[in-house]
């Protein structure tokens, strides 16, 4: 009766075992792990771990992690780390990061998005003639609840958009502000496009690309707490909070609530490159990328410099005058599509639109009437639909 009672199973703590593994030495049973791996998981989660994994994961989860990794992710993660990463991730993410990264390189196979109307998959990429400029577009993927970063699309379509996104061997000290789509084994030996406001103790071994504000005649103890010194953010947090509230008051209060709009995709390509600069010249650079969005600027037939960490007046089309404000737009016979964004008239110097020959649609937004100094709007030969 004793050898019927040790088979029977009860449920403890949620966890339903033999009565035989909780009380092992009434029930004469030998509960030390085996020397090597099973064929097939246990029905229940062993005492105490395996010296070497089984073939195949178990259902439930073991307590204690095994010495080596094994060929594929359990069904649910543990509660403590391996010691070494599985080969491939796991669909759900561990509460503790591994030592090393995983080398993953595949498409999202639930990865979609809309490009000029139409819905854009990995799979679709691979016929686009224009497959890199497809491929830079940046986009958010949703989760459930949890909405991600906002990433180029070939970090969600590797493979599609040929790229190799394995990471490096060693990992970074410390994050960075926003993600990277490589990771660096050591710091940039080139210094910032943002100069400090004051100099660091020792001296670097290479000039800032412009001046400082203030000379001092020692060095500081110790750097200065500003994330942008210009709009005097002490933190990203407060950076973007101040970012925002430049450019609602240049494109309104609810400009940003749509995650897909072409205003939070310029949004968003200011505060992924840390851009920082006066309030002028923070809605000139904004106004520039609206610009590039609003027009379906990956299907422009040029495009060169456009959305690189290059001044605004540098890139392709722009012109701008001895003071480095933007006076003309050059972009015509480009293909450039969508629609003008109404905020073009906040930049105050604009003098000359040269936008001809394009398939622009919608309408004219009716504020370039307030664009106080603009003598040329050239516009003909597109799809406007309302008569200039």
């Amino acid at each position: 009766y004793g050898y019927i009672l040790c088979e029977r199973t009860v449920k403890f703590d949620g966890v339903s075992r033999p009565i035989k593994q909780y009380c092992p030495q009434s029930c004469d049973f030998d509960c030390s792990p085996s020397h090597s791996p099973t064929k097939s998981p246990t029905l229940f989660p062993t005492l105490s771990p395996t010296e070497t994994p089984t073939e195949t994961p178990t259902e439930t989860p073991t307590e204690t992690p095994t010495e080596t990794p094994t060929e594929h992710p359990t069904l649910s993660p543990t509660e403590a780390p391996t010691l070494n990463p599985t080969k491939s991730p796991t669909r759900i993410p561990t509460k503790t990061l591994t030592n090393r990264p995983t080398s993953s390189c595949r498409n999202d196979p639930k990865f979609k998005t809309r490009v000029k109307g139409q819905t854009l998959k990995c799979v679709s990429i691979t016929s686009k003639q224009d497959r890199e400029a497809y491929c830079a577009l940046k986009r958010r993927v949703k989760r459930g609840r949890v909405t991600g970063p906002l990433l180029p699309i070939r970090l969600h379509c590797p493979e599609s958009c040929l790229f190799n996104c394995s990471p490096t061997q060693i990992p970074t000290k410390y994050p960075t502000h926003s993600p990277t789509e490589n990771l660096t084994n050591g710091p940039s030996e080139a210094p910032t496009m943002i100069p400090t406001y004051y100099p660091t103790q020792s001296p670097t071994t290479s000039p800032s690309f412009s001046p400082t504000f203030y000379p001092t005649k020692f060095p500081t103890s110790s750097p200065t707490n500003y994330f942008c010194p210009a709009l005097q953010a002490k933190d990203s947090t407060e950076y973007i909070k101040k970012v925002k509230d430049i450019y609602e008051n240049v494109s309104g209060a609810n400009a940003f609530v749509d995650e897909a709009s072409d205003r939070t995709a310029a949004l968003n390509f200011i505060i992924d490159e840390q851009f920082c600069a006066d309030p002028p010249r923070m809605i000139q650079r904004y106004i520039s990328a609206l610009f590039y969005y609003s027009t379906d600027g990956a299907g422009w037939k040029s495009r060169q410099d456009w959305l690189s960490p290059m001044h605004e007046c540098d890139w392709e089309g722009v012109i701008c005058d001895e003071n480095l404000i933007i006076t003309k737009f050059h972009r015509d016979d480009n293909t450039l599509g969508g629609t003008l964004p109404f905020e073009l008239c906040d930049l105050p110097e604009l003098v000359l639109m040269d936008l001809d020959s394009n398939i622009i649609e919608g309408t004219i937004p009716y504020q370039i009437g307030d664009c106080s100094k603009l003598r040329i709007f050239d516009i003909d030969i597109n799809k406007i639909t309302v008569p200039i």
